[in-house]
């Protein structure tokens, strides 16, 4: 059975000293720590179709070897942002972020993504929930790398179920809450309002991952009603599979009067409704969907 324990440790300090909050909630708890910072960790447990167990957990200094073997893996990151690997030094200061970010007591960054039963638990993965590329008030943008030897486990699947059915709506609920002002303030870090909606997004090409978005409840980005009408038409003779579509579209957003980053409704080769853009930073195109709360 699934089971999410999340502890958020404060130390108040004031002219009657420190005082420690305790939730009437069965996931978050309030332990005082001599830190003096409001620190927020996060373990949940989970099993995959499979039987596989695996969790959530805060990222440690110890998991930068690993993390660093992830990203610095080619055939992980080619559909990450510019594609390239990450080096140690990028790691290393991604973690140091991360990091900071629980001592700030918001439910925002990153967890290691662990795999195993009790004592043979590894590291196989990160998952990322932060400010969202295509900012909007209560979104949040959610990322899932996976190692390469783990992937196809339906680990990223078990946790993507996870984040929307469980954890998302948890978050949304701490940030809707009017009684600890304190702790209000802190869940409403997403552009400053209380998650309602998780943002993710995948290159065409990456057909295992947004067919798992799909399958876990996200539609595709809404886009503003002037829009509408516009739709991305593209020769689809000769297009036989997802890999030809994404590069048939980065040639038609390359050689037409089209616009970087502004969003474009497409039906793919299936014949099903997509969002589509060209980030000109990254050169390379991308399905935009979303998870709403509200």
């Amino acid at each position: 059975m699934k089971k999410i324990i999340l502890l958020l440790a404060a130390f108040y300090a004031g002219a009657a000293g420190a005082s420690v909050y305790s939730f009437d909630s069965p996931y978050f708890s309030y332990e005082e720590d001599d830190c003096r910072c409001l620190c927020l960790c996060l373990s949940y447990q989970g099993v995959t179709k499979k039987g596989a167990s695996w969790r959530l957990r805060n990222l440690t200094p110890l998991d930068e070897k690993t993390l660093s073997h992830i990203q610095g893996d080619p055939r992980v990151m080619i559909h990450f942002a510019d594609g390239k690997p990450r080096t140690p030094e990028q790691t290393n200061e991604q973690v140091t972020l991360i990091r900071n970010r629980y001592q700030s007591g918001i439910p925002k960054g990153g967890w290691a993504i662990d795999v195993g039963g009790v004592g043979e638990e590894h590291m196989v993965g990160l998952l990322t929930l932060g400010a969202s590329s295509a900012p909007k008030p209560g979104r949040a943008e959610m990322g899932r790398k996976i190692a390469f030897e783990d992937q196809g486990t339906g680990i990223g699947t078990s946790v993507m179920d996870a984040v929307v059915k469980e954890m998302g709506p948890e978050i949304r609920r701490w940030g809707l809450q009017q009684d600890l002002p304190l702790i209000k303030e802190r869940f409403t870090c997403y552009e400053g309002q209380a998650l309602s909606e998780i943002y993710v997004t995948s290159a065409p090409a990456n057909v295992g991952s947004w067919l798992t978005q799909v399958r876990s409840g996200f539609k595709p980005m809404k886009r503003v009603k002037e829009e509408d009408p516009i739709v991305l038409h593209y020769e689809s003779s000769g297009i036989e599979d997802f890999g030809a579509l994404q590069n048939a579209l980065l040639n038609r957003f390359k050689e037409d009067d089209l616009v970087p980053e502004k969003p474009y409704k497409l039906f793919d080769i299936k014949g099903d409704k997509r969002t589509v853009s060209y980030v000109e930073k990254y050169d390379s195109v991308r399905y935009h969907f979303t998870y709403s709360f509200s």
